[in-house]
């Protein structure tokens, strides 16, 4: 019994550091404290089913293996059936942890807008666009679930007027899109 409370303290004690760690990162701007990111390289591929194990997940799985085995050994299961109820108890615990660390992993953003996905979306000219090769200007346009004002260029030998519907076609120098007329839209306004 001692073995299964060291294991159960222990796990215990190392996911409430986690947790604390997690909270006080949060507060300092940090989103992932102890380098703890994701599980680690897929013995069946980068995603696979087997993952090396993360400190949460070994951290569960102790606390999973000695809160199963104190429990079943204070309940007057045997010694061998403890054991094997405590290890399939960690590997489960071990399992589900990596699992839903994965699940939710997926969702993780880091918040930085990539231009290269506005190719093809509408936007409208916020600050007027000279011709091509004039100069240039700023659009407005939703993009990954905001709205942003980026600096643009002409793509045609024609001036874009302010509020004018157009399309874009490109991304230059990594931050300066290049657009054209909207040709679904109707007159400049």
């Amino acid at each position: 019994m001692p073995l299964y409370l060291a294991c159960a303290v222990f796990g215990g004690l190392l996911l409430v550091l986690q947790l604390l760690g997690g909270v006080m990162g949060a507060e300092a701007g940090h989103h992932d404290v102890g380098g703890d990111h994701h599980d680690g390289p897929g013995l069946l591929g980068h995603e696979g089913l087997l993952q090396l194990p993360s400190l949460r997940t070994v951290a569960a799985a102790l606390a999973a293996f000695g809160l199963a085995g104190a429990g079943l050994l204070a309940a007057g299961a045997g010694s061998g059936v403890s054991l094997a109820a405590a290890v399939g108890t960690g590997v489960a615990a071990g399992v589900a942890v990596a699992a839903l660390t994965r699940v939710l992993l997926r969702f993780e953003s880091d918040g930085v807008v990539q231009l290269a996905h506005a190719v093809g979306l509408p936007a409208t000219v916020y600050v007027a666009i000279p011709a091509a090769g004039g100069g240039a200007g700023k659009v407005q346009l939703a993009l990954q679930g905001r709205i942003v004002d980026c600096a643009a260029v002409a793509a045609d030998p024609q001036p874009l007027a302010s509020g004018q519907a157009v399309v874009v076609v490109d991304v230059t120098d990594g931050d300066t899109l290049v657009v054209a007329p909207d040709p679904t839209a109707g007159p400049a306004r």
